[in-house]
């Protein structure tokens, strides 16, 4: 997989010139966990300067075999991504631990995040998502598929949050592993649960949100 993209970002580069700055992979592909038709194979193209044609001039310049794969794209410019360290730290944080620079200038391999910057999106997310947990109480409290669906969704994000949180803070939080545990199983179908025990689940997750929220706003 990675000599086809490699191969690809070189005939970029060489299509589009010094205006295509780098070709980055990241993600599941790099950590070695991409599962053919179902992760994404991200890609980040950043440019000097870019407009509708240059992205058009991406499409076509990209093999079938590439197409195929159905790669996500994101673009940017190396001005908008140099400014935006501070609002997306958990995604450029993710990037720069798990990234490969395919063709020209590695963006990511010497840059640090702002722990503050951190810390300020972290409470962002999980304040925003403990109140979609509660928006989303009412309308499926009582539909056991529906439960179980968004305690997997849910449970994997607040995870990752968490995880997250504690790294900034200096593991001042403590973790409900046994909550996480639980989902984790649920969502391999290792453990099969009744409505109630979705339902008390469900009641356990937003507990431990709200604790680690309010311990985050204190540090």
């Amino acid at each position: 997989m990675e000599k086809l993209l490699q191969a690809w970002a070189k005939g970029l580069k060489q299509g589009l010139g010094n205006n295509l700055v780098s070709v980055i992979l990241y993600g599941s592909t790099v950590r070695g966990e991409h599962v053919p038709a179902r992760s994404d194979l991200n890609l980040m193209l950043v440019f000097k300067k870019i407009d509708l044609e240059q992205i058009t001039k991406v499409g076509e310049l990209m093999p079938r075999k590439v197409r195929k794969q159905s790669p996500q794209l994101v673009f940017w410019t190396e001005e908008e991504l140099e400014n935006s360290w501070d609002v997306f730290p958990l995604e450029f944080e993710d990037i720069r631990e798990n990234h490969r620079c395919l063709v020209g200038k590695d963006l990511f391999k010497k840059r640090r995040i702002d722990k503050k910057h951190m810390r300020y999106q972290i409470e962002f997310e999980l304040r925003s998502k403990l109140l979609n947990l509660r928006d989303s109480w009412l309308g499926i409290s009582r539909d056991k598929y529906a439960l179980g669906t968004y305690l997997v969704k849910a449970g994997n994000s607040f995870d990752y949050l968490i995880r997250k949180a504690n790294t900034v803070l200096g593991k001042k939080i403590v973790i409900p592993r046994d909550i996480f545990e639980k989902i984790k199983k649920l969502k391999k179908k290792e453990i099969r649960l009744k409505r109630s025990e979705l339902q008390h689940l469900f009641h356990q997750l937003h507990e431990a949100v709200e604790s680690v929220v309010r311990n985050i706003d204190a540090a």
